[in-house]
């Protein structure tokens, strides 16, 4: 062979070039038994890019297919559909033979969701021969459909590999998978498959092993492996011996069965697979769950309501509203705490936020920080890590676990809409309205969740089959108002009508308006060429109504929960401690956590000086004072922050009085309604973006979330301004 390059031959450029190719290429076994959907999702992994011929020597048909994944190439060599991997047909042997001698990269077991336990029986033994294997949960829909729930993360702790859920013939999961592929093989991820002991069949396998010990034959595997095939008669196995003459070990191995036999009372291939279907059953302890079904009669009627093409709309928002008071009411006491104002019960709002979870978070965090710093007091430790400590990685640590109530709650009544079977008929009734922005009815689920926080609202877009819909839904979720931009809201839109109740919430509810016309309008352009695509169809099945089961609620609920903190939380308190050290840092040095309660130790910190340097970029928004500016930077940890920053750089206190602020920061109606707009607009909070991050999976689409957010607000917060002062100055 030559090389084109220098007319010689073999190279060393060429022969670089193969290995490299060679070491980009992902050799994987696609493994199933009959009937699982294995054969329709090798399709959906290899399209057109096939090829089919014969396994050598049979004429069993063997198909190989590649899909290629960044710089990876995978070829995927579809095995025969087998249910166990005893070679007692051709299709078992091959199966087998393939993944010891060939030692593919990974090996992807198929297992049916409605038949868990039959699938495992295979994929058990598979994880006997190699540790690199993937599980792919299939046909999950149709379980769900069946009341059959799966807790796959528990699944996957106790076979100890990855698992993933799919749905062969929607490609649903698809490109989970292949990423798991690509982990597992380039060692990103470890697997540590669970491994059968056989403890009970220790005194009939011990004298095979030993004999096996004594000889050639078979040493590429287990030996224990090759003690039980030859107890199950696996025929590769016995005629093997019986060729290289070691009818000694098939002799010991007919006087082991007749053992077992007149013990027991069963036929040693019986008892070795009653003792797998045994460990499967202890293994499913616990993973499976079942729900009763309604009948279809029951179904037809509720559906006559939830599906109408009126009444739809409106019970929606009732379910949906319910479930928002219930949730947002127990971890923050928004918006019930508002409620009980408006009709004259402050006393009641009062406990309810006293005793919200957010708020005995709060406090216990402001407890476990002053014991922390007596205790580090006590050392003589240094004020500045004193306060890095507590003001910092505490304080962060309190930001990161506030939300895990919310999460929580959120996706339990998540869960009990899934469950339960509502969720398909809102994505039903909402989807016609929701497409014209490049989203499908189901995006409406994440939408609705940001008006309580944003976090679960971009947690929520997982709930999104389509990978470039569920990144749309994750950069448009911010734009929803939360309840902490209300908050910032509801004290400062007293500075634009005062004194009229009716005016203020015209005035929120067109901030609110404004903000849902952006979200629409970005939605069209970012659909159209960002992220290229239409709306998935929508393509669903509408599942029979189910009482939900509250042990697979806290199943999920729990599981995206601790997701949240492991993949979100490093990046939050990351943010934190930067944010704290503008706050107790000036140009001069560590000033000290006093800055937080003083606003002449504020106005010296690197926060101010970096207000001030920003302040020129703010005035034509009608914002003349940096103490705004800094309000909108401490914003980006938590909205709330925007009040407590200007009440503290005004009054010296987080308590916000409003007639002092009015002339204090020299704010006009209208300028404060343009501060209010960019508020509304702007990056919600950092938590927010690292969950936008932890989501798309992409820097990029998490630093365009960021850019396009403030841009547009400044934008939007400029037209403004500059059409209040034409008009003003023409009335004038």
């Amino acid at each position: 062979m030559k090389c084109s390059a220098c007319k010689g031959t073999i190279c060393s450029i060429y022969l670089k070039d193969k290995l490299k190719d060679k070491n980009n290429e992902i050799v994987v076994a696609l493994a199933g038994s009959p009937n699982v959907g294995k054969s329709t999702l090798f399709n959906v992994l290899t399209g057109a890019r096939q090829k089919v011929a014969n396994w050598p020597g049979t004429t069993v048909e063997r198909k190989e297919g590649t899909v290629e994944h960044g710089k990876y190439k995978i070829r995927i060599v579809d095995l025969p559909g087998t249910y166990s991997l005893t070679a007692k047909s051709i299709e078992e042997a091959i199966a087998r033979n393939f993944i010891v001698q060939e030692k593919p990269d990974v090996t992807v077991v198929i297992l049916d969701s409605l038949a868990l336990e039959k699938s495992l029986y295979l994929a058990l033994q598979i994880m006997e021969l190699t540790n690199k294997v993937v599980l792919a949960l299939n046909k999950v829909d149709l379980a769900d459909k069946k009341g059959v729930h799966i807790h796959v993360r528990a699944l996957e702790r106790r076979l100890g590999v990855p698992v993933v859920k799919t749905i062969a013939t929607k490609g649903v999961g698809v490109k989970d998978l292949i990423r798991k592929i690509v982990e597992l093989a380039t060692n990103q991820v470890q697997a540590r498959p669970y491994k059968l002991r056989y403890e009970d069949l220790e005194e009939y396998l011990a004298p095979l092993e030993e004999s096996l010990g004594k000889v050639n034959a078979f040493s590429q595997y287990d030996r224990k492996w090759v003690a039980l095939k030859i107890l199950e008669g696996d025929k590769d196995v016995i005629e093997t011996l019986n060729k290289l003459g070691y009818t000694e070990i098939l002799n010991l191995a007919e006087e082991i069965r007749r053992k077992i036999k007149d013990k027991i009372g069963l036929e040693a291939e019986v008892l070795i697979v009653s003792k797998r279907y045994d460990e499967i059953t202890h293994i499913l302890d616990g993973v499976l769950s079942y729900e009763k079904v309604s009948p279809e009669a029951l179904t037809s009627k509720i559906d006559s309501l939830a599906m109408h093409g009126v009444l739809g709309i409106p019970i929606m928002f009732l379910v949906f509203g319910i479930m928002f008071l219930i949730v947002f009411s127990i971890n923050t006491g928004f918006p019930l705490n508002v409620v009980f104002r408006l009709i004259g019960l402050a006393e009641w709002a009062t406990i309810i936020e006293e005793y919200s979870l957010s708020s005995l978070l709060e406090q216990f965090f402001e407890n476990i920080g002053s014991y922390v710093a007596d205790i580090l007091n006590g050392l003589n430790a240094p004020n500045w890590v004193i306060s890095l400590t507590v003001d910092g990685v505490l304080a962060g640590l309190g930001t990161i676990l506030s939300f895990f109530p919310l999460i929580f709650l959120t996706f339990l009544f998540l869960g009990a809409l899934e469950d339960s079977g509502y969720l398909a008929r809102a994505a039903y009734v909402s989807d016609r309205f929701l497409r014209v922005i490049g989203l499908s009815g189901k995006a409406f689920v994440p939408l609705i969740f940001g008006l309580g926080c944003n976090v679960p609202a971009v947690l929520a877009t997982r709930i999104l089959e389509n990978e470039n819909e569920r990144k749309l839904a994750a950069i448009l979720a911010p734009l929803v108002p939360c309840q902490a931009r209300l908050i910032v809201l509801l004290a400062l839109v007293a500075l634009i009508v005062p004194g009229n109740p009716l005016g203020q919430a015209l005035t929120v509810l067109t901030l609110y308006i404004i903000n849902f016309t952006v979200l629409a309008l970005l939605g069209i352009v970012f659909s159209k060429t960002i992220i290229k695509g239409e709306a998935a169809e929508l393509l669903i099945e509408i599942p029979p109504y189910h009482i939900p089961n509250a042990r697979v609620l806290m199943w999920h609920a729990w599981d995206h929960s601790v997701h949240f903190l492991k993949k979100a939380g490093t990046i939050i308190l990351i943010l934190s401690i930067v944010t704290w050290f503008l706050l107790v840092y000036g140009p001069s040095g560590y000033i000290g956590p006093e800055v937080f309660e003083n606003p002449c130790l504020m106005s010296k910190s690197l926060l101010a000086v970096l207000s001030r340097t920003l302040l020129p970029l703010a005035k034509p928004l009608g914002v003349n004072n940096w103490i705004l500016v800094a309000s909108l930077i401490t914003g980006f940890i938590a909205k709330e922050a925007v009040l407590g920053t200007i009440g503290i750089l005004t009054v010296g206190s987080e308590e916000l009085i409003v007639e002092n602020i009015y002339t204090m920061l020299g704010l006009t109606p209208l300028s404060t309604f343009t501060f209010l707009v960019f508020v509304n607009l702007y990056v919600p909070c950092m938590a927010t973006i690292a969950v936008v991050f932890q989501e798309t999976r992409s820097m990029k689409l998490t630093l365009l979330t960021i850019a396009y957010e403030v841009l547009v607000a400044y934008i939007v917060s400029l037209i403004i301004f500059s059409l209040g002062t034409m008009f003003s100055t023409m009335v004038m």
